[in-house]
């Protein structure tokens, strides 16, 4: 189920989010965002630390558009599957 997936993918989504190149940054917004939907229940406990680290990305200037578009859309994704969590 969506536990064991995120498990496989967390590793590699906590590592491109810490990286200093805007690819790896934005492949991994990319991924949470593509594995939310399936993956509702394993991110809900993650999502205050998630929250924490795509809410920046959406204006730090230094951070590529494209980073800062996908993590707009993250935070989108965010509030139709977290909608009572975030309010």
């Amino acid at each position: 189920g969506g536990a064991s997936v995120l498990s496989a993918a967390w590793p590699m989504i906590q590592k491109g989010l810490a990286s200093s190149k805007w690819q790896e940054k934005h492949a991994a917004v990319s991924a949470i965002c593509a594995l939310t939907p399936g993956c509702v229940k394993a991110i809900q406990p993650k999502l205050p630390g998630l929250l924490g680290m795509i809410a920046p990305l959406t204006v730090a200037e230094k951070e590529h558009v494209r980073v800062r578009w996908m993590a707009v859309n993250a935070i989108g994704t965010f509030c139709v599957f977290f909608a009572e969590d975030i309010q």
